[in-house]
C-alpha cells in the first residue's frame, strides 16, 4: 500500500526527463519530481552544498530500464542537466518504493 501511495505521489508532482547515463545510454520520457528544488543539503560532516534533489519510483526505472549510478545526468525542461552525486534508496516496510538523487 505505501508503495501505490508513494507511485501517486510523485505522478501528481512529476515532471518528464531524459537520463544520459555515465556509459553514454540516452533515456527518454523519465517521469521524476523534484523533492527540494534548491536548499542547501547536508554533506559528509554535517557541512551543507548547493544542489537539487529529484525522486522517482523504482516501477519507473524498471519501467525504463534504468539503474541509477553515480555521473549520470538528468536533464530537465525547467532546471537543465544536473549530474547524480548522490542515491539514497528510499524503503518502506523494507521493499523498495523508489530512489531520491542529490545533484551538484
Amino acid at each position: 500500500m505505501l508503495k501505490e501511495a508513494f507511485n501517486l505521489i510523485i505522478q501528481l508532482q512529476k515532471e518528464d526527463c531524459d537520463i544520459l547515463t555515465k556509459s553514454g545510454v540516452a533515456i527518454n520520457g523519465v517521469a521524476i519530481a523534484r523533492s527540494n528544488l534548491n536548499r542547501k543539503l547536508q554533506a559528509i560532516e554535517d557541512s551543507t552544498y548547493e544542489g537539487r534533489e529529484f525522486v522517482f519510483t523504482s516501477d519507473e526505472a524498471e519501467r525504463v530500464s534504468w539503474d541509477p549510478r553515480l555521473g549520470d545526468r538528468i536533464t530537465t525542461p525547467t532546471l537543465g542537466t544536473n549530474s547524480i552525486t548522490e542515491i539514497i534508496p528510499q524503503i518502506a516496510l523494507g521493499q523498495l518504493i523508489g530512489y531520491r538523487v542529490r545533484t551538484g
